[in-house]
């Protein structure tokens, strides 16, 4: 009867062990896993790079604002960018605040999950602009 090998990727530094890899798990020893200590970003860079990013976002959302009940998926989804965009760099330079107070990578964490959500909801409006003109496309292409 032959014996199977053991499985010691617990134990390899580069093993195949997912929750080992991760952080979790039995075997971690002192190596570092990727979720064990999120490291938080720097906090005047990030503070910074979101003022200069807000400034250029606003006045393309100002430049875009005349635009935005115009009909197009186009133009609704160039207003929607900009305008989620300026208030994404809110929520980063308030990010790089509380981070500068916490020292913790949380509240960038938590900054990129509502930059998602709300990137998502915008992506819906502007699929259901498109689709709106598609239908009118095809009612007047049927109806000519």
């Amino acid at each position: 009867m032959s014996k199977r090998p053991q499985d010691t990727s617990a134990e390899e530094p580069n093993g195949g062990n997912l929750h080992v890899r991760l952080g979790r798990g039995p075997g971690r020893g002192n190596r570092p896993g990727l979720l064990n200590i999120p490291m938080p970003p720097a906090p005047i860079p990030l503070s910074l790079t979101g003022l200069g990013a807000l400034s250029i976002n606003l006045s393309c959302a100002f430049m875009l604002i005349g635009f935005r009940a115009h009909s197009g998926s186009l133009t609704r989804a160039a207003f929607l960018s900009a305008r989620n965009d300026t208030l994404a760099n809110v929520a980063i330079i308030a990010a790089g605040f509380v981070t500068a107070y916490t020292q913790a990578a949380w509240p960038d964490l938590c900054v990129g999950l509502g930059i998602a959500a709300m990137n998502v909801d915008a992506a819906r409006e502007v699929w259901r602009a498109a689709r709106e003109e598609h239908r009118a496309a095809d009612f007047e292409r049927i109806s000519s």
